[in-house]
């Protein structure tokens, strides 16, 4: 049987913005989310990854507070790669973003995701289910593009 991570610390407001990178192997779904997360001041997107070798090489290179990863990656299941993540970027948050079904959601958090957001949510949702997940409350400050 399979324990659940250690719970993780709560984020302390110093540490904001939050820095996030997004990976996604489609390019219209960065664009998307980086527009998206661009419109929330206490997060800042430093990187984005096509692929679970670059989000690797990305994450280890700029330790993030945040990856947002696609399990639907042209070299891996995202779910593959989160012990790596959590190996080269100790201490961050991996939020999966994925059509996947929220079945999959639990098994994901045993194995070191902090939560699961459904794609296809509209914007002022995402931010609202991305502040859920992270415990921190984020707030737009600028209007939201439309999907």
């Amino acid at each position: 049987m399979t324990t659940p991570p250690d719970p993780q610390p709560a984020i302390e407001p110093e540490s904001l913005p939050l820095r996030v990178i997004i990976v996604d192997d489609a390019p219209s779904t960065r664009r998307l989310l980086k527009a998206v997360l661009d419109c929330v001041p206490s997060l800042e997107v430093v990187d984005e990854a096509d692929s679970g070798r670059t989000a690797i090489e990305s994450a280890e290179r700029l330790r993030p507070d945040v990856v947002l990863l696609d399990l639907s990656l042209p070299d891996t299941d995202g779910a593959l790669i989160l012990p790596e993540l959590l190996r080269v970027a100790p201490g961050v948050r991996i939020v999966i973003l994925s059509h996947t079904s929220r079945s999959a959601g639990p098994e994901l958090v045993v194995a070191g995701a902090t939560g699961f957001i459904e794609k296809g949510l509209a914007p002022y949702a995402l931010v609202d289910q991305l502040s859920t997940v992270l415990g921190v409350p984020l707030a737009v400050v600028t209007p939201l593009p439309d999907p």
